[in-house]
């Protein structure tokens, strides 16, 4: 279902047009990956060159307007908004750098600083990103200090980090309500985070039994924790007409929640991994329900939880104790040597998704925590994969000897 889906995706997002300047707004349902943008014929980007010719910024600015060829802030505000719009991010960066430092007030240095983070977080500086939307968390403009809280926390939660929204905060429904969807992606993430790194993988190549178990009060408590985050998450009431990041991460959510279910299931007989295995799929859907809505950023989320699917899977099955029936080594030799070549399927599926989200992100110029994610996740299919294979030699050479 993977060959289609980035044709779903119009690349870059547009952002808002004012009488001076404005922020981009990543929450306007108008300014979402729905227009078509062509590039304006008078803009072109920098010569790289000619980017750092001059130091301080300040005469970076006055060379910055020749180059641009504009007299005044709005007037390079408005070329750097441009450039962002029709995807020339790195160019958009540098001229959002230059004009917070030569903002003429704290409201426009506020807004240009805002339009710098959006647009480093997009080339993949997170951190450096979610430094300035700290920093603009205490703007005394209501509408970016918001913003930024939200912007903030979804770096947080790709990142594993822990938010700290308060829902009173926001001065809005619509900012309630994604704040209210992002502390529930939040505490699923947390609780799924900490199942699938109870999940050690190879347990059966050492003998041993590695599986995750969850003790019966601990499994007691985490149902019970999951069957409130259920009635929370219906409680929001996806719109199917709705339009915005908070119906994609209430799907997200869903699909963490049939996960979570997943990895709490046993694998003692094959009806219970029949069940984890339909609970995975339940999962695959919500979270390619996600990924339908083409956001691109949480696309790229969607995406690679799809590959997390395939990835635990893995891993999980791996872990589990071998069969009782199996008496002698030769036998357990036999069987793991089969297991591993079966199983090893999920592996490819996990990369090729894996590879997959990192093309996506290439081809739309944006890289998020996601991504980065993903790339971490493609090494280490890869030294499973080195591990399988140097596994099933090592038995099939055995078979060969007796």
């Amino acid at each position: 279902m993977f060959r289609y889906f980035l044709a779903l995706v119009i690349l870059f997002s547009c952002a808002k047009r004012a009488k001076n300047i404005n922020k981009i707004d990543f929450l306007c349902e108008d300014c979402e990956v729905k227009h078509e943008i062509t590039k304006l014929p008078e803009t072109k980007p920098l010569e790289p060159e000619k980017e750092t010719r001059r130091k301080p910024l300040i005469f970076e600015y006055d060379y910055l307007k020749e180059e641009l060829n504009v007299r005044t802030y709005e007037e390079m505000f408005e070329k750097a908004m441009q450039f962002y719009s029709s995807g020339e991010i790195e160019t958009s960066a540098k001229i959002f750098k230059v004009l917070v430092e030569n903002a003429p007030n704290q409201r426009y240095k506020d807004i240009s600083m805002f339009n710098l983070a959006m647009s480093i977080e997009r080339l993949g500086e997170e951190n450096d990103a979610l430094k300035l939307y700290e920093e603009l968390a205490r703007s005394d403009d209501p509408e970016i200090k918001e913003d930024s809280i939200l912007r903030a926390a979804r770096i947080m939660i790709a990142q594993g980090k822990e938010t700290n929204i308060n829902i009173q905060d926001f001065s809005d429904e619509k900012r309630k309500r994604f704040g209210q969807s992002i502390l529930l992606l939040e505490r699923t993430e947390k609780i799924l985070s900490e199942l699938l790194n109870g999940v050690k993988s190879f347990g059966i190549m050492s003998g041993e039994n590695s599986h995750n178990q969850v003790d019966t009060q601990k499994l007691r408590e985490i149902n019970g924790i999951i069957r409130r985050l259920r009635s929370e998450i219906d409680g929001m009431m996806i719109n199917p007409n709705e339009e915005n990041e908070t119906k994609t991460i209430i799907y997200l959510c869903r699909g963490n929640i049939y996960f979570i279910e997943a990895v709490l299931i046993p694998n003692t007989d094959k009806e219970k991994v029949k069940e984890k295995v339909k609970k995975l799929i339940n999962a695959q859907r919500e979270y390619f329900s996600a990924v339908k809505e083409r956001q691109p950023w949480w696309m790229t989320a969607g995406v690679f939880k799809i590959g997390e699917t395939y990835r635990y899977l893995f891993e999980d099955i791996t872990s589990s104790p071998i069969p009782r029936e199996l008496k002698n080594e030769q036998e357990k030799q036999i069987y793991m040597a089969e297991l591993l070549k079966e199983i090893k399927r999920a592996l490819d599926l996990a990369k090729d998704i894996y590879e997959k989200n990192i093309n996506f992100s290439q081809r739309a110029k944006m890289k998020t925590v996601w991504i980065t994610r993903s790339e971490e996740g493609v090494e280490k299919i890869k030294h499973y994969m080195e591990l399988v294979q140097k596994f099933i030699e090592e038995i099939e050479k055995e078979e060969i000897q007796q």
